[in-house]
């Protein structure tokens, strides 16, 4: 007969204090709890100026900032709008940003895209979500586990829009 090896015992242990804790998560998230505050991601988006590049295309700057009181991550796209005539706005186009990025609370940071070729007014949307840091990774996977068993999830992700105030298209 052959012994088990170290390694055998040592996974297994491995995989029954995962499971353990995993099901201890689900447990105590089905437990009825004081109601949690649901921080929705905040953040202000101001345009600067109008600068040109070195091939002489046009550039928008804008600074976004952290108006939350938890940390947030404004994430790699936003959407420019023009304005619609009679009112209103549509959508121009989407703009990939070089990645997400993390901002603290409190903390700005500044973007600069192409401005739209368009002489209207138009204006910018960026995304924050409150979806940040290594934590969420374990929140994602208690989330699904309690859908798994037909509960609903315990940690809310949020994305929230940031819209600029209207600019005046460049002459």
């Amino acid at each position: 007969m052959r012994r088990p090896t170290t390694r055998a015992i040592c996974l297994a242990v491995a995989l029954l204090l995962f499971g353990a804790g995993l099901i201890w998560g689900v447990l105590r998230a089905s437990l009825p709890s004081a109601p949690r505050a649901f921080t929705s991601p905040m953040a202000s988006v101001n345009f600067l100026d109008y600068t040109n590049d070195a091939s002489g295309t046009q550039l928008a700057t804008f600074a976004v900032t952290n108006l939350s009181n938890i940390t947030v991550a404004r994430l790699p796209k936003c959407l420019i709008w023009v304005e619609a005539p009679g009112g209103g706005w549509m959508p121009h186009s989407g703009v990939l940003l070089a990645g997400g990025r993390v901002l603290g609370i409190g903390a700005s940071e500044i973007i600069t895209i192409k401005s739209p070729a368009a002489k209207s007014s138009w204006r910018v949307s960026f995304y924050v979500s409150n979806e940040v840091g290594l934590a969420w990774a374990g929140k994602r996977l208690i989330n699904a586990a309690l859908h798994l068993i037909g509960r609903p999830g315990r940690y809310g992700a949020g994305t929230t829009q940031v819209d600029s105030e209207r600019i005046q298209g460049r002459t």
